[in-house]
């Protein structure tokens, strides 16, 4: 039999979509490169012979045009046994797959020697083949791979191990915390004799995760001697557990340092005539998929890899953060699971300090661990361990802001060091309307915003974001709302907006306020608007969540006010998520400016009453079910 080679399809070029279109070459290149420059009949002539012919742009040529290569380096200074043996491995290139599928990017593998890399590496990635590497498990050796920062955009898996790297980009599990977390379950568990087989110490991870372990055993009173090391391989924990064994047949539980070294320490332990966990209760660290499926299962630390609005909220902050704004940020970033592991760092860029909170429940009351988190960045910015000149709290679509909000205002050690600027949320617009409806912490969110920003608007009808728009501020009328692209949004509208000022500005959407009076169903001698209007996409929905303005031109009492304020707030201020005011008060000839959060009230004097201006209270109150007749009256029972 003979086979023959099929014949080689040339690719489609320029010149062959031009022929099909019946335009020039340089017509195809601008329609390729985005350009509006050409008429709607040429658009669509010109697309319908690159789908006909499959037509793809050349990405060397396009590269060599723009000085992208559209490729990113994944590096990883290991050998191929340890490699293709550790599903760690596998996790991570799944993950920078999956963040790199709505991409032009491809991903290139790159395996290099732990100690350094071949020429053939080297040459590779200082030959501008691609825009950025991913350097994952670094080890104390590699400093050529932090070198590597000064010729490209360089992200490191895991905080670089030598002190003079660690101020490069990386992103990285608080492996003390975890390690702490996965001891201190043991001593729980009433264990007495608890080992630990770390990692390599050529590793910050492994040294990380050590120290957590000395850390609970050391607070729980327990004996620090009982350790041997690993290198991260089954083969490993199993020789390490055979070594601690020896040394003391009496141990009663270990903490081993990957899950992969307590599956080989599973199987030294079983061999021995271990009972598991009776005899000895054993914990791993990674909670990768074979752990699982152990037998018995293993009990390990979890690491979060994202929550279902990691997307969308991280590309606002890449956005924030790449673009040239000139500051530095902290940012502290909120992610939902079920594990306690309290701090996670995740830092994107080389000037900023981006710190994980990994529990999802920063919000969920005022945490001490929040308090302690801003705590230690201003002391650290004090010490000149830091630089950042903002910080950002990025919390999940599962959150309440109130609390984190409360937080600046009841610490006397944080409202020093920190002043609330705003509360900022984004919107789904895809999704907005039945996130809204299902999740009160979702209409919280908009009770709270200072700015709303609407996402994913390209997908959804006009009028159906116009029927989004116009429930949202019903619901939140102080807040401006604007569309956003792929978080392309301008620095002046995320930062400096004062939400939390006491100054004597009050924007309320003119249409909320301009809304035909006999819609709101006046009672009160117009002064007061409401959720309630005629607008026939926003009937179908009665949101708990629900804003209303008074309005009045008689100057308010000042007792009678303060009496009134203090007594709603003590009664009402859980459901009240924002309020505030701008204030005529009988006996002054200056504003007063009051807001709140929650039970968190304030108030000062504004600047004077400018000669001819309309001496007008105008005070917006948004909150979960308030009883607004409730409010209305005894608001107008406090005027002159």
């Amino acid at each position: 039999m003979t086979l023959q080679r099929p014949a080689v399809r040339a690719a489609p070029t320029l010149e062959a979509v031009a022929a099909a279109a019946g335009v020039s070459r340089s017509t195809v290149s601008r329609v390729v490169n985005g350009s509006t420059v050409v008429s709607p009949e040429v658009l669509a002539a010109v697309t319908d012979a690159i789908d006909k012919l499959r037509y793809v742009p050349n990405r060397a040529a396009r590269s060599l045009a723009n000085r992208q290569t559209m490729a990113i380096a994944l590096v990883i200074p290991e050998d191929t046994t340890r490699f293709f043996g550790d599903p760690f491995f596998a996790d991570v290139v799944q993950g920078i797959a999956q963040g790199l599928e709505d991409s032009d990017y491809v991903l290139n593998l790159q395996l290099a020697s732990p100690s350094r890399p071949s020429e053939k590496t080297i040459r590779y990635l200082m030959g501008g083949n691609v825009d950025g590497a991913i350097v994952v498990s670094h080890h104390s050796g590699d400093e050529f791979f932090a070198s590597l920062d000064a010729t490209m955009p360089v992200v490191f898996g895991g905080r670089p191990f030598n002190s003079e790297f660690k101020h490069h980009a990386y992103v990285d599990a608080d492996n003390r915390a975890g390690a702490a977390l996965g001891t201190k379950y043991l001593v729980d568990l009433g264990r007495r004799r608890i080992a630990t087989i770390p990692g390599p110490a050529s590793m910050q991870a492994a040294v990380d995760r050590h120290q957590g372990w000395l850390d609970a055993v050391d607070a729980a009173g327990l004996s620090p001697e009982l350790v041997a090391y690993g290198d991260f391989t089954v083969a490993s924990g199993a020789a390490a557990m055979r070594k601690l064994l020896d040394r003391a047949p009496d141990i009663d539980a270990v903490f081993v340092a990957s899950d992969l070294m307590a599956t080989g320490a599973i199987s030294t332990l079983m061999a021995r005539g271990r009972r598991i966990p009776n005899d000895v209760a054993v914990v791993g660290f990674d909670d990768i998929a074979m752990s699982r499926f152990s037998t018995p299962p293993l009990t390990t630390v979890y690491q979060d890899t994202a929550s279902a609005g990691e997307l969308l909220v991280t590309t606002l902050l890449k956005r924030v953060l790449s673009e040239a704004h000139g500051q530095k940020i902290a940012v502290i970033e909120n992610e939902f699971g079920d594990e306690n592991i309290d701090n996670e760092i995740l830092v994107q860029d080389r000037t900023e300090q981006i710190i994980q909170l990994n529990n999802g429940c920063v919000c969920c009351s005022i945490r001490e661990d929040l308090r302690t988190t801003l705590s230690d960045l201003a002391e650290k910015r004090r010490k000149g361990e830091l630089s950042f000149d903002r910080v950002v709290i990025e919390t999940t679509g599962l959150a309440d802001p109130g609390p984190v909000a409360q937080t600046f205002f009841m610490d006397d050690e944080i409202a020093e060091s920190y002043l609330l600027d705003s509360i900022l949320t984004l919107v789904d617009a895809k999704h907005g309307d039945a996130q809204l409806d299902a999740r009160q912490e979702a209409r919280r969110q908009i009770g709270f915003a200072d700015q709303i920003f609407i996402s994913k608007s390209d997908l959804v009808d006009d009028k159906d974001v116009e029927a989004l728009i116009h429930r949202i501020k019903h619901m939140n009328p102080r807040a401006p709302q604007r569309r956003v692209h792929f978080g392309e949004v301008p620095i002046s509208e995320v930062f400096d907006l004062k939400g939390f000022n006491l100054n004597a500005k009050l924007d309320i959407d003119p249409e909320f306020l301009n809304a035909d009076p006999h819609e709101h169903g006046h009672d009160h001698d117009g002064h007061v608007h409401d959720e309630h209007c005629g607008h026939p996409h926003h009937h179908a929905r009665d949101d708990d969540v629900k804003s209303f303005v008074f309005r009045s031109d008689k100057a308010f009492v000042p007792a009678k006010l303060e009496d009134f304020l203090g007594s709603i707030v003590q009664v009402y201020g859980p459901k009240m998520l924002r309020y505030k005011g701008v204030l005529h008060m009988k006996g002054t000839d200056r504003k007063v400016i009051f807001q709140g959060v929650h039970q968190l009230m304030g108030s000062d004097l504004g600047p004077k009453w400018a000669p001819g201006e309309k001496k007008t209270s105008k005070m917006v109150f948004i909150g979960v079910d308030l009883p607004r007749d409730v409010f209305l009256q005894g608001l107008e029972q406090c005027l002159a």
